[in-house]
């Protein structure tokens, strides 16, 4: 199995954070690189069946530069790690983006975070998590947000 290019995405939590880190972890242990992906979704209200209430030009504007200032400073942390890495940002609902940018850039593996919130799947590894693991075509790793409390946890080395 080659890992040349693994996506990570993030929403910018705690448990995206233990997924990014494990995600350099496993990247410089096998020579990989990582693109973190950020998504966001603007909101849309319906007022009545026939009219639609959207974000203003400068509400996504706000969304896109706050998500990209959020994705530099993310890989400026990682900057020193000797790992490639390159962000993306995409707007849309996160499962599909997740999965079709998975697609689209050739990941071999997608690692992402979990929520351990509870025994039901969704809570388990949170909504989008268990999504992406239906629609994904390539392996999903599924961090737990533990992973940071645990040191010297991670990909055990080759």
């Amino acid at each position: 199995m080659k890992l040349e290019k693994i996506l990570c995405p993030t929403d910018f939590s705690e448990a995206s954070d233990a997924a990014v880190e494990y995600a350099v972890q496993l990247a410089k242990l096998v020579g990989a690189e990582i693109r973190v992906l950020h998504t966001y979704a603007l909101p849309t209200y319906y007022a009545m069946p026939e009219v639609a209430l959207i974000p203003s030009q400068e509400y996504a504007l706000h969304c896109s530069t706050t998500g990209q200032a959020k994705l530099d400073a993310l890989l400026e942390r990682h900057a020193a790690r000797g790992v490639k890495m390159h962000s993306a940002l995409l707007v849309g609902p996160a499962p599909s983006e997740i999965a079709n940018d998975a697609a689209n850039y050739g990941a071999d593996a997608i690692v992402m975070a979990s929520r351990g919130q509870g025994a039901v799947a969704k809570l388990v590894l949170g909504s989008v998590t268990e999504r992406v693991l239906r629609m994904a075509t390539c392996p999903v790793i599924v961090v737990p947000p533990s992973f940071l409390e645990r040191p010297g946890d991670g990909p055990a080395p080759g």
